[in-house]
């Protein structure tokens, strides 16, 4: 329960640099020790709002790899679709 010694030290001194270095599989494991117990805790509240920046963090992260991706893919077909407009409406010599 040393997460929730972090967590309850976090509480009082609002001084983050423990619980950052948390991975995520660690702080949902420590939820899942903690169960039903304490849930409107402050250290729980802030266990609960670290995990979830993490999840959104990399949601962020995998949102941005995506639109990415679909700016590669339309500039390819943006340049295929140029290139057929091009050979199709050019005059026979």
């Amino acid at each position: 329960m040393e997460i929730v010694a972090m967590f309850q030290r976090y509480v009082k001194s609002r001084d983050d640099s423990e619980i950052m270095l948390l991975s995520l599989h660690e702080l949902r494991a420590a939820h899942q020790q903690l169960g039903s117990r304490d849930t409107e805790g402050g250290y729980r509240l802030a266990l609960l709002a670290r995990i979830e920046e993490i999840e959104n963090e990399k949601s962020r992260v995998r949102e941005s790899h995506v639109r990415g991706w679909n700016y590669i893919v339309m500039l390819v077909i943006a340049v295929l679709a140029g290139l057929v407009v091009y050979f199709l409406t050019r005059s026979p010599s």
